[in-house]
């Protein structure tokens, strides 16, 4: 009787463990940037909630992300150069809750299209993003893109859930102890 009191609770954070990584391994949440707009000038959607400047010297989106729910998530931010221009001024600024993410140039070859992604860690339910463009030399677009994001739940690590589980041992012994 005593070992069965002893091994449920163990039993409980394994499973729930178990949940945990298998819902964050697979939960991923696709983010269009137009889409979750609050606040745009100069900027445009052309295809599949991707953003680039429009007819302008600059411009820029920002907006707010609501999450399934709370957690620790990571967010993939890709853009790309156009490989049709080649346009060493123009730039993209990427911020995530008022944070510096990236800044990229418009420094490839001609003819060719580079593809860029970064990561970025967020912990709560929702996120603030924004993203600078600038196109110095062109009046009509910037040849830099934003693609769609995607935010990943990041699992709680395995330790975490060993110490949990260590702390809960350690509650029962003292209270049996004391009892």
């Amino acid at each position: 009787m005593k070992k069965a009191c002893l091994f449920s609770p163990l039993a409980l954070i394994a499973g729930a463990a178990l949940a945990t990584a298998t819902e964050a391994a697979t939960f991923a949440v696709d983010i269009s940037w137009w889409d979750n707009k609050t606040d745009w000038s100069t900027v445009y959607s052309p295809y599949w909630g991707a953003v680039r400047l429009d007819n302008g010297y600059s411009g820029y989106v920002e907006g707010t992300v609501s999450l399934p729910h709370a957690g620790t998530w990571e967010i993939l931010l890709r853009g790309a150069t156009d490989e049709t221009y080649y346009n060493a001024q123009d730039s993209l600024k990427a911020y995530i809750d008022g944070a510096l993410v990236f800044e990229e140039n418009n420094t490839h070859p001609e003819g060719t299209n580079r593809v860029f992604e970064y990561a970025w860690t967020v912990t709560g339910d929702s996120f603030t993003y924004r993203f600078d463009f600038t196109s110095k030399a062109s009046e009509y677009w910037s040849h830099m893109l934003m693609y769609k994001g995607q935010a990943t739940l990041v699992p709680l690590p395995a330790a975490a859930w060993l110490f949990g589980s260590g702390l809960v041992g350690l509650v029962a012994v003292a209270r049996r102890r004391h009892h």
